[in-house]
């Protein structure tokens, strides 16, 4: 455990934003719709249960770009891999702080 005294001792704390201290469900829904909509328009079938495995299993994986990833596992074309993911973008407006975010931040 750390004391009191320890922590007059530190430097610097990093937090991971993330799912940690900023909620992305909203934009991560959103561009999950984007992308299944992608693959309607080019006349590829996939459901939103589809996609929605496709990023768990992406997130199990620890992928680096869980979209590029979960779209690699829902096609092998790599033209359309690319077309998908320039037409579906995050919209990072949609992601908003958890309650006691940033109390615990200046706590």
């Amino acid at each position: 455990m750390i004391g009191i005294a320890d922590l007059r001792r530190v430097r610097w704390l990093f937090f991971d934003v993330g799912n940690t201290l900023v909620s992305e469900d909203a934009a991560i829904e959103v561009r999950l719709r984007q992308t299944v909509d992608c693959f309607e328009r080019h006349c590829r079938r996939c459901s939103i249960e589809d996609g929605r495995r496709a990023l768990q299993e992406a997130s199990v994986e620890f992928a680096p770009r869980r979209i590029t990833a979960a779209i690699a596992k829902l096609t092998d074309d790599p033209d359309l891999r690319r077309s998908i993911e320039a037409e579906s973008r995050y919209p990072k407006e949609l992601e908003s702080p958890y309650d006691g975010a940033e109390q615990t931040l200046r706590t």
